[in-house]
């Protein structure tokens, strides 16, 4: 199987050859000039074996692309979740314990879903060309909003609006991050 797109590109130069033959007004000499076939013969593998050079590295980019896209899409869908979450319970005057559970194991999760982007990007051949700051910088606030040290006991009204200013600033940071991937790789 390794071997078969050096062989069909042999058997189509053969067949471009033979069909080239046929045609009227072009003609062809009979005899071999071996300089011309070697000379064609180091073309054509030196053409496929860039080729097949290309494949592969293009191949492996667009792996690290879907998985890094994969990986980011991951990150919205944790936030929605957690933001999600912060709606069911936000209200509630004095919040239950299962509520900040839930709340913590959403950020829980956010944040491992962003620690696993890190260090997928650390591993990506093109990873200085790509920036997570901002994703970074929104986790650290947004953490700072829903969990004020020691837990808050409920939420302000004005917790509300701060949380949905940094859920919408969380999901730009991750649109922005996939738009630059799309550029870079």
């Amino acid at each position: 199987m390794r071997y078969v797109p050096w062989a069909s590109a042999l058997l189509v130069g053969l067949v471009a050859g033979v069909l080239l033959a046929q045609i009227p007004y072009i003609t062809i000499e009979k005899k071999i000039d071996l300089d011309g076939m070697v000379s064609l013969f180091i073309g054509l593998v030196l053409f496929f074996g860039l080729n097949l050079l290309y494949q592969q590295q293009s191949t492996v980019r667009q792996g690290e692309k879907d998985i890094l896209m994969k990986l980011a899409q991951d990150g919205l869908a944790a936030s929605a979740m957690l933001d999600s979450t912060f709606c069911q319970h936000y209200k509630e005057n004095p919040l239950t314990q299962a509520a900040i559970e839930e709340i913590l194991a959403g950020l829980q999760r956010y944040n491992n879903v962003i620690h696993t982007l890190e260090a997928a990007l650390a591993q990506c051949q093109r990873k200085s060309k790509l920036d997570m700051t901002q994703i970074q910088r929104d986790r650290e606030d947004y953490r700072a909003v829903l969990t004020d040290s020691p837990f808050t006991v409920s939420y302000d009204s004005g917790t509300y609006r701060k949380q949905q200013a940094h859920q919408r600033a969380v999901r730009e940071g991750f649109v922005s991050f996939m738009l630059q991937m799309n550029r870079v790789l």
